[in-house]
Protein backbone atom coordinates (compact mmCIF):
# COMPACT_ATOMS: atom_id res chain seq x y z
CA UNK A 1 0.00 0.00 0.00
CA UNK A 2 1.43 3.32 -0.99
CA UNK A 3 1.13 5.94 1.73
CA UNK A 4 -0.39 9.18 0.44
CA UNK A 5 0.54 12.31 2.36
CA UNK A 6 -0.79 15.81 1.72
CA UNK A 7 1.51 18.82 1.60
CA UNK A 8 0.16 20.04 4.97
CA UNK A 9 0.88 16.65 6.54
CA UNK A 10 4.42 16.69 5.14
CA UNK A 11 4.97 20.14 6.68
CA UNK A 12 3.60 18.87 10.02
CA UNK A 13 5.92 15.85 9.90
CA UNK A 14 8.95 18.10 9.42
CA UNK A 15 7.98 20.53 12.21
CA UNK A 16 10.17 20.65 15.35
CA UNK A 17 7.29 19.30 17.48
CA UNK A 18 4.77 16.73 16.40
CA UNK A 19 1.47 15.74 17.96
CA UNK A 20 -0.23 12.65 16.60
CA UNK A 21 -2.68 9.90 17.47
CA UNK A 22 -3.46 6.46 16.12
CA UNK A 23 -6.87 5.74 14.65
CA UNK A 24 -8.24 2.21 14.50
CA UNK A 25 -11.16 1.43 12.18
CA UNK A 26 -12.70 -1.78 13.48
CA UNK A 27 -15.56 -3.65 11.79
CA UNK A 28 -19.17 -2.59 12.12
CA UNK A 29 -18.45 1.15 12.39
CA UNK A 30 -16.38 0.95 15.56
CA UNK A 31 -13.77 3.72 15.58
CA UNK A 32 -11.19 4.19 18.35
CA UNK A 33 -8.27 6.57 18.86
CA UNK A 34 -5.28 6.81 21.18
CA UNK A 35 -5.89 10.57 21.49
CA UNK A 36 -6.95 11.94 24.87
CA UNK A 37 -10.15 13.39 23.34
CA UNK A 38 -12.61 12.21 20.73
CA UNK A 39 -11.47 13.08 17.20
CA UNK A 40 -13.50 13.64 14.03
CA UNK A 41 -11.53 12.79 10.89
CA UNK A 42 -12.99 12.23 7.43
CA UNK A 43 -16.55 12.36 8.81
CA UNK A 44 -15.89 9.53 11.27
CA UNK A 45 -16.02 10.08 15.00
CA UNK A 46 -13.18 8.23 16.74
CA UNK A 47 -13.78 7.59 20.42
CA UNK A 48 -10.97 8.42 22.81
CA UNK A 49 -10.18 5.09 24.26
CA UNK A 50 -8.05 3.87 27.08
CA UNK A 51 -8.84 0.49 25.53
CA UNK A 52 -5.93 0.65 23.08
CA UNK A 53 -3.04 -0.79 25.04
CA UNK A 54 -0.42 -1.22 22.31
CA UNK A 55 0.16 -0.83 18.61
CA UNK A 56 3.23 -2.57 17.25
CA UNK A 57 6.10 -0.81 15.57
CA UNK A 58 5.59 -0.66 11.83
CA UNK A 59 8.54 -0.72 9.50
CA UNK A 60 8.63 1.56 6.49
CA UNK A 61 9.37 -0.18 3.23
CA UNK A 62 8.54 0.20 -0.42
CA UNK A 63 7.18 -3.32 -0.74
CA UNK A 64 3.80 -4.76 0.06
CA UNK A 65 3.17 -5.18 3.78
CA UNK A 66 2.86 -8.92 4.20
CA UNK A 67 3.07 -9.30 7.95
CA UNK A 68 0.22 -9.93 10.32
CA UNK A 69 -0.31 -7.21 12.88
CA UNK A 70 -1.37 -7.55 16.52
CA UNK A 71 -3.27 -4.87 18.41
CA UNK A 72 -3.76 -5.11 22.17
CA UNK A 73 -6.78 -3.67 23.97
CA UNK A 74 -7.58 -3.50 27.67
CA UNK A 75 -10.83 -5.20 28.55
CA UNK A 76 -12.45 -2.47 30.65
CA UNK A 77 -15.92 -2.93 29.20
CA UNK A 78 -17.62 -5.83 27.50
CA UNK A 79 -18.35 -3.98 24.23
CA UNK A 80 -15.07 -4.99 22.62
CA UNK A 81 -15.39 -8.61 23.64
CA UNK A 82 -18.97 -8.63 22.32
CA UNK A 83 -17.75 -7.12 19.04
CA UNK A 84 -14.89 -9.60 18.65
CA UNK A 85 -17.19 -12.52 19.52
CA UNK A 86 -19.47 -11.92 16.54
CA UNK A 87 -19.20 -14.87 14.14
CA UNK A 88 -19.34 -12.57 11.11
CA UNK A 89 -16.33 -10.47 12.14
CA UNK A 90 -13.75 -12.81 10.60
CA UNK A 91 -12.44 -11.45 7.30
CA UNK A 92 -13.90 -7.98 7.93
CA UNK A 93 -11.66 -5.04 7.03
CA UNK A 94 -9.65 -3.25 9.71
CA UNK A 95 -7.38 -0.28 9.16
CA UNK A 96 -4.79 1.55 11.18
CA UNK A 97 -4.29 5.26 10.50
CA UNK A 98 -2.16 8.07 11.82
CA UNK A 99 -3.58 11.55 12.35
CA UNK A 100 -1.36 14.59 12.83
CA UNK A 101 -2.47 17.65 14.77
CA UNK A 102 -1.85 21.37 14.31
CA UNK A 103 -0.60 23.49 17.21
CA UNK A 104 -4.21 24.37 18.09
CA UNK A 105 -5.15 20.68 18.33
CA UNK A 106 -7.02 20.25 15.04
CA UNK A 107 -6.31 17.36 12.66
CA UNK A 108 -4.01 18.47 9.83
CA UNK A 109 -6.03 18.64 6.59
CA UNK A 110 -8.83 16.79 8.45
CA UNK A 111 -7.35 13.63 6.90
CA UNK A 112 -5.56 10.64 8.30
CA UNK A 113 -2.59 8.82 6.85
CA UNK A 114 -3.45 5.20 6.00
CA UNK A 115 -0.71 3.04 7.50
CA UNK A 116 -2.07 -0.52 7.43
CA UNK A 117 -5.11 -2.23 5.96
CA UNK A 118 -5.86 -5.82 6.75
CA UNK A 119 -8.56 -8.23 7.78
CA UNK A 120 -9.75 -9.45 11.16
CA UNK A 121 -8.13 -12.87 11.59
CA UNK A 122 -8.59 -13.89 15.23
CA UNK A 123 -8.49 -12.65 18.81
CA UNK A 124 -7.43 -13.97 22.20
CA UNK A 125 -8.36 -12.99 25.74
CA UNK A 126 -5.63 -12.83 28.42
CA UNK A 127 -6.09 -12.28 32.11
CA UNK A 128 -3.46 -11.44 34.70
CA UNK A 129 -3.82 -10.17 38.28
CA UNK A 130 -3.74 -6.51 37.21
CA UNK A 131 -5.94 -6.43 34.11
CA UNK A 132 -7.60 -8.25 31.27
CA UNK A 133 -6.22 -7.85 27.75
CA UNK A 134 -7.55 -8.70 24.32
CA UNK A 135 -5.13 -9.23 21.46
CA UNK A 136 -6.51 -8.92 17.94
CA UNK A 137 -4.54 -10.30 15.00
CA UNK A 138 -4.99 -8.65 11.63
CA UNK A 139 -3.91 -10.40 8.45
CA UNK A 140 -2.64 -8.71 5.37
CA UNK A 141 -4.40 -9.93 2.22
CA UNK A 142 -0.90 -10.76 0.95
CA UNK A 143 0.34 -12.60 4.04
CA UNK A 144 -0.53 -16.11 2.93
CA UNK A 145 0.23 -16.30 -0.80
CA UNK A 146 0.69 -20.09 -0.72
CA UNK A 147 -2.67 -20.82 0.89
CA UNK A 148 -4.60 -23.10 -1.46
CA UNK A 149 -8.12 -22.31 -0.26
CA UNK A 150 -8.18 -18.55 -0.62
CA UNK A 151 -6.43 -15.81 1.23
CA UNK A 152 -8.76 -15.44 4.22
CA UNK A 153 -10.99 -18.47 4.47
CA UNK A 154 -11.62 -21.92 3.17
CA UNK A 155 -14.93 -23.62 2.33
CA UNK A 156 -15.29 -25.15 5.81
CA UNK A 157 -14.81 -21.78 7.53
CA UNK A 158 -17.20 -20.13 5.09
CA UNK A 159 -19.89 -22.74 5.77
CA UNK A 160 -19.45 -22.30 9.52
CA UNK A 161 -19.42 -18.48 9.55
CA UNK A 162 -21.95 -17.88 6.77
CA UNK A 163 -24.30 -20.85 7.00
CA UNK A 164 -27.23 -18.80 5.67
CA UNK A 165 -25.32 -17.63 2.58
CA UNK A 166 -27.64 -17.94 -0.43
CA UNK A 167 -25.04 -17.10 -3.10
CA UNK A 168 -24.92 -20.58 -4.60
CA UNK A 169 -28.69 -20.79 -4.97
CA UNK A 170 -28.60 -18.03 -7.55
CA UNK A 171 -25.23 -18.58 -9.24
CA UNK A 172 -25.81 -21.46 -11.64
CA UNK A 173 -22.60 -21.14 -13.67
CA UNK A 174 -20.35 -20.81 -10.61
CA UNK A 175 -22.16 -23.71 -8.96
CA UNK A 176 -20.93 -26.02 -11.72
CA UNK A 177 -17.24 -25.38 -11.08
CA UNK A 178 -17.09 -25.09 -7.28
CA UNK A 179 -17.25 -28.01 -4.89
CA UNK A 180 -19.03 -26.35 -1.98
CA UNK A 181 -22.57 -25.28 -2.78
CA UNK A 182 -22.83 -27.32 -5.95
CA UNK A 183 -22.76 -30.87 -7.14
CA UNK A 184 -19.46 -32.63 -6.60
Amino acid sequence: MMIAITHDQMVALSAPTLTYAWLVDLPFETYLTTHADDVVVEDKSYLASAHIQSIPMLSRSQGIKVQDLSLTFTQQQTELQDLFSRPDIFGQGVSLKLVLFTEDGQPVSHRAIDVYKGYFDHWTHHQNPKRELITVVLSSPWSKPNKTSGRLANPAEHQKNHSTDKFFEFSYDTKKILGWGGEV
